[in-house]
């Protein structure tokens, strides 16, 4: 993203704006973020956060319907569900996990909830 990269070069955007303009591209072709980039980087210095972001998704969605699919399919892969030790002998598990299944665990038994 050269335009981008130009923009936060010169000090007018933050590394943030850029960072959300590379994710909400990623699942994009080289050609369909390079024209993402060229359409946005220079609005970039007057957008907040969440504009960058619904702009950047507006335009991947516009260039490749099949872009938030994408992103779902790899946010799902990329699952997972951790544990580390607490005090007084209890455990803290963490998960990262499509909502579904969150939903499903926090309405589970009461005893999960605390």
């Amino acid at each position: 993203m050269p335009h981008a990269l130009e923009v936060l070069a010169r000090g007018e955007t933050t590394e943030w704006h850029a960072t959300i303009l590379a994710r909400e591209t990623a699942t994009l072709s080289a050609e369909h973020r390079s024209a993402v980039d060229t359409r946005l980087a220079h609005r970039l210095p007057t957008m907040g956060d969440r504009e960058v972001e619904q702009a950047a998704r507006a335009l991947a969605y516009e260039l490749d319907p099949e872009s938030p699919l994408r992103r779902i399919r790899g946010a799902e892969s990329d699952r997972r569900v951790s544990i580390r030790p607490a005090p007084d002998a209890m455990a803290r598990v963490t998960g990262f996990v499509p909502v579904a299944q969150g939903v499903a665990v926090w309405a589970g038994p009461a005893g999960c909830r605390g």
